[in-house]
């Protein structure tokens, strides 16, 4: 999602052979990962931590290998984002 208007219209950018943005409502935006994918929880007690998704448990949580601890740990998708190349903790 590039911008986020005060209407709840959210503005995506696609680059393609030809790049072109679209306006989505932004309750029809969902985020997507796949197991595998290195992530930061971004919302609640564990706000900052880092993982990995080992499984999806539909309909909205994601089931994770915590990097410090080496637990699972069961959160809602809603509360990751991706782990960036920059992230203090990317190259542990």
């Amino acid at each position: 999602m590039d911008s986020l208007t005060e209407e709840g219209v959210a503005m995506i950018e696609i680059a393609d052979k030809v790049s072109y943005s679209i306006k989505v409502s932004v309750r029809d935006v969902v985020k997507n990962f796949d197991v595998g994918e290195c992530i930061r929880i971004v919302q609640g007690v564990h706000a900052g931590d880092a993982g990995q998704i080992i499984e999806i448990v539909p309909p909205k949580h994601a089931l994770l290998l915590m990097d410090n601890t080496k637990s699972e740990l069961k959160v809602f998708i809603s509360n990751l984002r991706k782990k960036e190349d920059h992230d203090p903790s990317a190259a542990m």
